[in-house]
């Protein structure tokens, strides 16, 4: 996979090169941690080294929400910061 990522064309025809290497993690949040939600964690985690080196950078969970914050669902959530309102999480830009 090339390490750049270019846009197909500008207007007059010329390659996009705006965006450079792609080496930052890919910040991604879930709203809601049920079977769909907690299993895209546990996939993240469980195979994150080989979904890297297929995409060309990791993709790191950053933020996730549901409506239990106590409820065990089986993944390691330290890493992310909870929020309690799903609408807040999405309209942070990080």
């Amino acid at each position: 996979m090339p390490a750049q990522l270019l846009r197909p064309l500008k207007s007059g025809g010329q390659l996009d090169r705006e965006f450079n290497t792609v080496n930052a993690p890919l910040k991604i949040a879930i709203a809601g941690l049920g079977t769909v939600g907690a299993g895209t964690i546990k996939l993240l985690q469980a195979n994150g080294v080989a979904i890297a080196a297929r995409c060309g950078r990791p993709i790191v969970v950053t933020a996730v929400t549901a409506r239990d914050r106590k409820k065990d669902r089986g993944v390691d959530l330290g890493s992310v910061t909870w929020f309690d309102d799903a609408a807040v999480m999405a309209a942070r830009a990080d």
